[in-house]
């Protein structure tokens, strides 16, 4: 068997990736749709997300996509990202075709009519109370993107701008998104297993291979200007202790220096760190349980830190979150890293 990868473009546009692997009896079929949150509109932004929600309804002849991935002994997921979609799937390696079918019928005829999206539409609003609303400092990450873009769509995350967009999402709106985004020439399909690389390409074609091309092309996006100068943005409130959120541009995936960043990213120590730090008083205060965020998007994403304030440390009454996008001039380590 031969090792390494394979790669095919059918003739409707699918990208098809094989990595035949003979030291597994396990295989695995991975889809990326190359739809993420950049591709919404300002307007009706968390729509890529919402659809990837959409997609567990059923589809035309698989009612139960879970039911039928658990009979096979096949476990499966996705998620969403500013650049793209992804579904995924493992199971025993002789299920290849089975898996095939059940991903061929939800990408191409997925159940999308009014119930399913009331349906979706209430789990994704819970979803961002829950995670962003509904409890402390759970709309920093939010704040930040903000601050961070000014014109770039990398500026709301995954999740939308805000409930109200899902809440307003027309049945018309998303069959539109899914005609434009779920096509062959929009998707990358993976397989990965004792596989022989002709034979995965064959079985791909006979179950993909009718599927028309949508042609879609996304125009340009907005180019974010340099960012010269720190940006900086308090909040007040009834916050358990005080917190510090920094955040800084970072190269995209394609840039030379993104490997160095991201291993940057991945060496911060956690732990207690003692400092001074401007506006939270005389200190020092004792800072512990960093949270470090690395988005790292096909465009210039961000790389961001976060730290609160032990309780009992000092502080006081006053519970204060500092927010701040100092760019990557400003930070000297940052700095070092994009001049190599």
């Amino acid at each position: 068997m031969k090792t390494g990868f394979t790669k095919k473009i059918l003739p409707n546009g699918l990208t098809v990736l094989v990595h035949p692997d003979p030291d597994t009896r396990m295989g695995s079929l991975n889809i990326m749709v190359k739809v993420g949150s950049r591709d919404e509109d300002p307007e009706h932004t968390g729509f890529a997300h919402l659809f990837e929600h959409l997609m567990f309804s059923g589809s035309q002849h698989i009612p139960s996509y879970d039911q039928v991935a658990q009979s096979i002994g096949a476990e499966n997921n996705a998620f969403t990202s500013n650049d793209l979609t992804d579904y995924y799937l493992t199971f025993p390696a002789h299920q290849l075709e089975v898996a095939l079918w059940l991903e061929r019928d939800r990408m191409s005829h997925p159940v999308i009519d009014q119930n399913a999206l009331d349906t979706q539409k209430s789990v994704v609003i819970e979803e961002f109370k829950q995670r962003y609303l509904n409890q402390p400092y759970g709309d920093a990450w939010l704040e930040l993107r903000n601050l961070a873009y000014s014109v770039h769509p990398y500026r709301w995350a995954t999740i939308g701008k805000e409930p109200a967009h899902i809440e307003k999402a027309t049945l018309e709106v998303v069959l539109d998104f899914k005609n434009r985004f779920y096509a062959p020439d929009r998707m990358i399909l993976a397989v990965s297993g004792p596989y022989e690389a002709e034979r995965v390409v064959d079985a791909v074609h006979r179950w993909f291979g009718d599927w028309a091309p949508s042609g879609y092309q996304a125009g340009p996006r907005p180019q974010e200007p340099v960012q010269n100068g720190i940006r900086r943005l308090d909040k007040h409130g009834s916050y358990p202790a005080p917190a510090l959120y920094m955040a800084f541009h970072m190269p995209g995936r394609g840039d030379a220096a993104y490997q160095a960043c991201d291993l940057d990213h991945r060496c911060v120590i956690a732990g207690a760190i003692v400092a001074f730090v401007p506006g939270f008083g005389d200190g020092p205060w004792t800072f512990f349980g960093p949270e470090c965020l690395c988005d790292g998007g096909y465009g210039s994403g961000l790389v961001g830190r976060q730290r609160a304030l032990r309780p009992g440390c000092g502080g006081g009454p006053s519970r204060k979150r500092r927010m701040g996008i100092p760019g990557t001039a400003t930070s000297r380590r940052n700095h070092r890293i994009r001049a190599r």
